[in-house]
């Protein structure tokens, strides 16, 4: 068990005590009315000879003098107060109590109790004398007085107590260090297991707030250097755990039947994990791998993945796949195959690796292969509608409107003379065309460059020499030949 406080501030609870203005008159000694006023704590105290224990307010009417206070269930838990003739109240042990005037304020701690391993099955399997009722939840967070004593019992006799000190700071000491270890503000429990074999009893048998009532062999977790009583119909008997785990005694008779309690639960399958916790209790597996979760070990689970099918059929019986899907129909399913296309490259390095495509091509150079990429040039126009699936076009120019883009048609002009040869490669469709792949006019154009000529009168001529030339050709006709040499004509600025 632990005690582990829920906030490193202090947290105080308060209790006023409230000198009323009535002074009685007694034959020994003023004697004031004292209103307590417990602000948060909930566990029981008392003043010595003047209340009983209790919880909640109380009035109690106080001589001047020395008073004790009790917080807790032993006399470790106990600090004086004195009561002035002003009525003024001094508390002696300013760690327990700081007080001002006429009001008392206990100081506190917050900690947290984590009982650890112990298990309790019946009622509460713990307490703090006068501080807590009885409990079985883990952690608990508890107000303590500090500077103070207290104890706790664990299991159903008094002979299952230890003493803890808390200190003003708020640390924690367990004073039966076989019970409990402490770190700073910690209370950490011991525990042990222990097994309980009934022999041929077939009674129901308990042990005292630790167990419920059972029948039978049951390995239970217990605190160590603590006493606890067994039970049965038809008697009890008394037994200790000390640390290292040993049982006193180990065998006793009850109503003529024999019991014996050994340490250490049972293992059938001798591999170091105790039956009650083992997920394969029959097949030994000290690694207790269990990897759907399911609560039985993969050494006994016909089902080890938790998909739905049975080792026996499951193409990949160690990975989850209840669609059984096997892309490449080798038996042995996409979840678990190294290489799900089956072309030679792994998964781990495949670019495309549910789509075969082992020379692994990818165009625009992302983490997709062209095999299974829906953009292979990462233009953001698909495939499905992108006239040059592998070169960027995000304008989809296409020249002779043959479906092919222009940046990936290999004859931009549809004229019949491929890009690497054609001198003049954006011929009009409707024109004739040379071997070149010029109409007349690109003709005319490549043979006269008007920026060659220093006399304007020798560019006409050469003009007009193309267009003769042009028109034996079948490119120009004769009207398309006049009207060129007119423009180079009046061309001349």
């Amino acid at each position: 068990m632990n005690f582990i406080p829920t906030s490193k501030a202090v947290r105080l609870v308060q209790f006023v005590v409230a000198l009323a203005s009535v002074v009685m008159f007694s034959t020994n000694a003023l004697a004031f009315t004292i209103n307590i006023v417990p602000v948060a704590y909930s566990g029981r105290w008392e003043i010595l000879g003047a209340t009983s224990p209790i919880t909640g307010p109380q009035t109690v009417a106080l001589d001047v003098g020395i008073h004790t206070i009790q917080v807790g269930g032993s006399s470790a838990g106990r600090f004086n107060i004195e009561v002035a003739a002003t009525g003024d109240v001094t508390s002696l042990n300013p760690a327990a109590a700081t007080s001002i005037g006429n009001v008392l304020t206990f100081n506190t701690v917050p900690v947290i109790v984590d009982t650890g391993a112990y298990r309790s099955n019946s009622r509460a399997g713990w307490f703090m004398l006068s501080v807590t009722n009885e409990v079985n939840s883990s952690p608990l967070t508890l107000n303590v007085v500090p500077a103070l004593g207290y104890i706790i019992q664990v299991g159903g006799s008094s002979a299952g107590r230890f003493n803890i000190q808390v200190a003003a700071t708020g640390d924690v000491t367990s004073l039966n260090p076989a019970a409990a270890t402490s770190i700073g503000n910690e209370l950490i429990f011991g525990s042990t297991v222990i097994n309980v074999d009934p022999g041929s009893f077939t009674g129901s048998w308990s042990i005292l707030s630790v167990t419920n009532s059972v029948s039978g062999s049951l390995a239970v977790t217990v605190v160590p250097g603590l006493g606890y009583r067994f039970s049965t119909g038809s008697g009890f008997q008394d037994f200790s755990v000390a640390e290292p785990c040993a049982v006193a005694p180990a065998a006793f008779l009850l109503g003529g039947f024999t019991f014996n309690i050994t340490c250490g639960a049972p293992d059938t399958d001798n591999d170091g994990v105790p039956d009650e916790t083992d997920n394969c209790p029959q097949i030994a597996n000290p690694n207790q791998v269990d990897q759907d979760l399911d609560g039985l070990g993969n050494l006994c689970d016909l089902d080890r993945d938790g998909d739905g099918v049975d080792n026996l059929v499951d193409n990949c019986p160690d990975f989850e796949n209840a669609d059984q899907v096997d892309l490449d129909g080798d038996g042995m399913g996409d979840a678990c195959e190294a290489d799900d296309d089956n072309d030679g490259v792994v998964d781990e390095l495949d670019n495309c690796p549910l789509n075969s495509n082992p020379d692994q091509a990818n165009s625009d150079g992302d983490s997709e292969g062209d095999a299974c990429d829906a953009d292979d040039d990462n233009d953001g126009i698909v495939d499905e509608f992108d006239n040059c699936p592998f070169h960027v076009n995000l304008d989809q120019a296409d020249s002779d409107n043959d479906g092919d883009g222009d940046v990936c048609d290999g004859d931009v002009d549809g004229d019949g003379v491929p890009n690497d040869v054609d001198l003049c490669p954006l011929s009009p469709l409707d024109r004739a065309i040379n071997a070149d792949g010029c109409t007349g006019v690109q003709f005319v154009a490549r043979q006269c460059v008007q920026e060659s000529f220093v006399q304007h009168g020798q560019y006409v001529s050469c003009v007009a020499h193309a267009a003769n030339e042009a028109v034996e050709q079948g490119l120009l006709a004769p009207n398309e030949k006049a009207q060129l040499v007119k423009e180079a004509a009046q061309s001349k600025k």
